[in-house]
């Protein structure tokens, strides 16, 4: 790297990775019957469905960043990546005795436990992702930009695969995800009112995104890996900063996103899907529909004030208020699996030392207790629905010492 003082500065570095990895699932069936469920097993139908998967990998790349200041207010950077992946692997899928790695004892009659397959792969990709970004400085106080780039998620194989012979030799593997990124933004400062400010438009645009979708029977619910056609995310971030006295200080921010497939005409059903509700031989046209996890509206604001008691003590007080609009929790867009709009509250009250040697501090967070998940599944064929909650309201006593 050069030392940033040139009229052109640049980085240039290599990257070198080797991975060797085995995965194991093992899920235990204990089906009793008849009665009251499973009438088809034989009165006891013990077995556990083993996936084994072993992987290798090796990832090269080389990199540079070239930044040439043209001008004393403007600056031009260009920037690369080339990128070598080789991947290897196999799995092998097998039923066994329950809690064990022997035969079945006896062989279940149908069910997960009883799929098998034993499939192997090896991909390579190359990957070359420039970047170029342009800077303004019309004043000490402003700074606009502009930056393209293009990016890369490696393909791979799925270690969770659960599926017959002819299913997992199409369905193994899973294809790269690649990225071009648009920003547009600036950085403000307005040192008499002593706030300082950020603006940001932004696009990318994914073909081949990886997703994982989750599968579900009247059996098991498993994740499959696989590639949306493409899609698209765009938006504007804002973020403030304000100090109107010298001890307190406000935080904002606040994002709009628009975030949805621009093609995804194979994605799995979720379940108890009917063909009214758009679910054709076990997958659905999601073409257009909302990305998981990808609120329309989200902001918040902080205020932290720092109180000198002494001149060897001081008391602070934090508080923040949050919001996120409602989102989809799953792939499939099953409605049952919608976290609505909420609104949390955080807040915390520290006494400490000045020089920082000490510091007691009672936190608390989500104080309104807000119930609310951050994932959700549908199990049994989608007749039940599983839910990870986040924390309740929650306390919390920290103490610090330094030395």
């Amino acid at each position: 790297t050069s030392t940033g003082e040139n009229v052109i500065d640049y980085t240039l570095g290599a990257y070198f990775q080797f991975v060797d990895q085995q995965t194991i699932f093992a899920t235990d069936y204990n089906f009793m019957g008849p009665p009251p469920l499973f009438p088809d097993f034989p009165p006891v139908a013990r077995a556990r469905g083993n996936q084994n998967t072993f992987q290798e990998g090796d990832t090269q790349a080389v990199f540079g960043q070239v930044t040439w200041h043209a001008l004393p207010k403007w600056d031009f950077t260009a920037g690369f990546r080339f990128t070598h992946e080789g991947k290897e692997a196999s799995q092998q899928q097998f039923p066994s005795a329950l809690f064990g790695d022997g035969p079945a004892i006896p062989p279940p009659p149908f069910g997960p436990a009883a799929v098998t397959h034993d499939v192997s792969g090896e991909r390579t990709e190359n990957q070359f992702t420039p970047n170029g970004t342009i800077q303004w400085r019309p004043n000490e106080d402003a700074m606009l930009y502009m930056n393209v780039a293009k990016g890369f998620k490696g393909g791979g194989f799925d270690h969770q695969l659960n599926a017959p012979q002819d299913v997992a030799e199409r369905d193994f593997q899973f294809e790269d995800e690649t990225v071009v990124a648009y920003e547009l933004g600036g950085k403000f400062e307005f040192p008499e009112q002593g706030v300082r400010m950020g603006v940001t438009l932004f696009r990318s645009e994914f073909d081949d995104l990886q997703v994982s979708s989750l599968i579900t029977t009247a059996f098991t619910s498993i994740f499959r890996v696989g590639n949306a056609a493409s899609a698209t995310s765009q938006g504007i971030e804002v973020d403030a900063t304000w100090r109107p006295l010298e001890d307190l200080t406000i935080n904002a921010a606040a994002a709009y996103l628009d975030a949805e497939f621009d093609e995804y005409t194979n994605a799995p059903c979720y379940g108890m899907q009917t063909m009214a509700q758009g679910c054709i031989d076990g997958n659905q046209d999601l073409s257009g529909g909302v990305l998981q996890f990808s609120p329309e509206l989200s902001w918040s604001l902080d205020a932290n004030y720092l109180w000198q008691l002494t001149n060897d003590l001081n008391l602070t007080l934090f508080g923040r208020v949050y919001y996120t609009d409602d989102y989809l929790m799953s792939l499939d867009t099953d409605p049952n699996n919608v976290q609505d709009a909420y609104t949390k509250i955080d807040a915390t009250l520290s006494l400490g030392s000045n020089n920082g040697g000490w510091r007691i501090s009672l936190i608390g967070r989500n104080l309104t207790d807000e119930k609310t998940a951050n994932y959700a599944t549908s199990v049994q064929g989608g007749q039940a629905h599983q839910y990870f909650s986040e924390p309740p309201r929650s306390l919390a006593l920290q103490a610090r010492i330094g030395f």
